[in-house]
């Protein structure tokens, strides 16, 4: 894959994790409009994440790019902490690695299309 189509995978699952922020959000108000604002920006963000997906399988196959869903958990990692000052514990640590590690390795596994 080319890296203008990973940085693209990669910034699709950005947004993707970005839904379940929002969710976080909505599940932390205490006034529905609140709640209910943050749960369209979630269906928002799930839309727009399906028509970025579309436009990227229309040009890769599927088993080349699914594996990016992965780097959702580095995602939901660092919007935890940023956002919601969750804790890191070592074993987050060592999955996050063992994630980036598995995405490296299919990437650099990969030949160029």
């Amino acid at each position: 894959m080319k890296i203008k189509s990973v940085l693209f995978a990669i910034v699709i699952y950005l947004f993707f994790s970005l839904s379940s922020v929002f969710m976080k959000f909505a599940s932390l108000q205490s006034n529905m409009f609140y709640k209910l604002v943050f749960f369209g920006l979630s269906i928002l963000t799930l839309g727009i994440f399906s028509i970025a997906w579309q436009r990227l399988l229309n040009k890769f196959d599927l088993s080349k790019v699914y594996f990016f869903k992965a780097t959702t958990i580095i995602w939901g990692m660092i919007f935890g902490i940023l956002l919601f000052n969750e804790e890191v514990t070592i074993n987050m640590i060592i999955g996050v690695v063992e994630t980036t590690l598995g995405v490296a390795t299919i990437l650099t596994g990969e030949k160029n299309d």
